[in-house]
């Protein structure tokens, strides 16, 4: 994030996509699991966003932290939630769901889509407004195993229903 070329004033949009699978309970060469280290990445990467940004009007990003529990329980931390809260649940994360990351992504990129527009920043049929545009990324955080549902394991990750899939 250093030398970022946003605007002080725009307000980032992050969605924190944890795999919790089972298989994130690897351990690493240096003895910490897999979800040790995403928990590390996302805690250093509020530091350094905060650090970064000192001024009053250049705090107060969102952010939302979606795991891949199936069901209301995939967000553990949602926009209204306070960064106390966010980061606790980031510490409290346990590998042991399935690996149901198609429906992850979309319950992410859903997610965003709403927070969009309630804020009116995606406003359809009526031009873009680039100053109520606000930076948005989700950032997952996996260690890109097969995926595993309940009716088997995968190569691909499929997004959406059967009449409208994207594979990745």
């Amino acid at each position: 994030m250093r030398g970022s070329n946003l605007h002080p004033l725009f307000k980032m949009i992050l969605v924190f996509l944890v795999d919790t699978s089972a298989s994130m309970n690897q351990r690493t060469s240096f003895g910490m699991t897999l979800l040790d280290c995403a928990k590390a990445a996302i805690e250093h990467f509020h530091t350094r966003l905060c650090k970064e940004n000192q001024l009053p009007h250049q705090q107060g990003h969102k952010y939302m932290l979606v795991t891949l529990e199936e069901g209301c329980g995939a967000v553990r931390a949602g926009w209204r939630d306070s960064l106390e809260v966010f980061l606790e649940e980031v510490k409290n994360l346990k590998a042991v769901d399935m690996t149901c990351l198609g429906d992850a992504l979309k319950t992410s990129f859903d997610l965003l889509n709403l927070n969009r527009l309630q804020q009116g920043r995606d406003n359809y049929g009526m031009g873009r407004q680039p100053l109520r545009s606000a930076p948005a990324a989700v950032i997952l955080f996996t260690d890109n195993g097969n995926v595993s549902t309940l009716n088997g394991v995968k190569n691909e990750v499929c997004l959406g229903d059967e009449d409208d899939t994207l594979y990745i």
